[in-house]
């Protein structure tokens, strides 16, 4: 049984009152998902709604030539695989975990259930649904006009969640990223990826430490991701 405290911190089921959280608890169940470890691949069986609890997974596609394209990387709090709630169409991108992770998960046809019951939880759903999909047009944008330079430097300060009106110093991205997964998110080749970083470097933009990517500068990072010049 999941315990209720967990359920409390998905927003998803924000509008949902403590009776009904601990009438929903038994539908889900926790996995466990080790780094690199696939959830479900592209083509699976519509089995589960999954919402991850720690760590962070990935929503990918492959091409024909077995290259790769993150649509999404997923935070705490945040569902994916909700296909299995409205139909038999099969999971129509692969999950697999960027770091050690932990998700929730519960069967289609039961959190297809909780949203009829529940229509501010449909509501939510709706919501990270439309969110998501505003992101992904955002994302074919930069891919048609902007330079891998900006895009890089868009998904640095996005994983930071770097804001311009704050005080800004160093920032260090919270996860250990390599230039394989930094290149799938930006539609571009890991060689292309290595240049931009080496260029950074020598101008002091952005370091490393513990094996994750540390912003020296922001604001220069930001003026890239602006104008494609820093």
């Amino acid at each position: 049984m999941t315990s209720v405290p967990i359920l409390r911190q998905v927003p998803l089921f924000a509008p949902l009152d403590d009776e009904e959280l601990v009438a929903i608890a038994p539908l889900f169940s926790e996995q466990r998902v080790g780094r690199h470890e696939f959830v479900f691949f592209e083509g699976d069986p519509p089995r589960w709604v999954y919402i991850v609890v720690e760590g962070r997974i990935k929503l990918l596609k492959y091409s024909e030539e077995g290259k790769a394209v993150i649509l999404h990387l997923l935070h705490p709090g945040e569902m994916f695989g909700g296909v299995a709630a409205f139909g038999r169409r099969p999971y129509p991108f692969s999950a697999q975990a960027l770091v050690p992770s932990r998700v929730l998960r519960i069967a289609g046809p039961d959190f297809h259930g909780i949203m009829l019951q529940h229509p501010d939880v449909s509501d939510e759903v709706i919501r990270e649904l439309a969110a998501r999909l505003i992101e992904a047009h955002e994302s074919m944008k930069r891919l048609a006009v902007e330079r891998v330079e900006q895009r890089i430097a868009h998904v640095l300060l996005k994983l930071t969640r770097y804001d311009v009106t704050e005080e800004t110093g160093p920032l260090t991205v919270d996860i250990p990223l390599t230039r394989q997964d930094i290149a799938e998110m930006v539609g571009t080749t890991v060689e292309t990826t290595i240049r931009v970083f080496s260029k950074w470097r020598r101008a002091g933009i952005v370091g490393s430490h513990d094996g994750k990517v540390v912003i020296l500068d922001p604001e220069r990072l930001d003026e890239i991701r602006l104008h494609g010049t820093g």
